[in-house]
């Protein structure tokens, strides 16, 4: 299922680099999808409940979320272009400091 999950999101959002893991133990029912170019630590993500998951075949669900994931960060849904994250990476950069 992380790797059909992972297929959709390429598919649809090229070049962004996305990962999908699974909570320890496997019994919490969910899915944890990050968005490691918004955060290269890889705390920013979505979870999705496994149920929605396993209603949705198509993964229909996950490729909007992830959309809205990088509208809400003003990405674009396109492909993934480095000048994409010069804003974001400045605003990481200082709620660092």
């Amino acid at each position: 299922m992380g790797k059909d999950i992972l297929r959709k999101l390429e598919r649809h959002y090229p070049g962004w680099a996305w990962k999908v893991e699974f909570p320890p133990g496997g019994q919490s029912g969910v899915v944890i999808i990050r968005h490691l170019d918004c955060d290269p630590r890889g705390k920013m993500g979505m979870i999705i409940k496994l149920q929605l998951i396993a209603a949705d075949p198509a993964l229909v669900m996950v490729e909007r979320l992830a959309g809205e994931f990088l509208e809400r960060y003003r990405l674009k849904r396109l492909g993934f272009r480095p000048e994409l994250l010069d804003d974001r990476i400045m605003l990481f950069e200082r709620a660092d400091t």
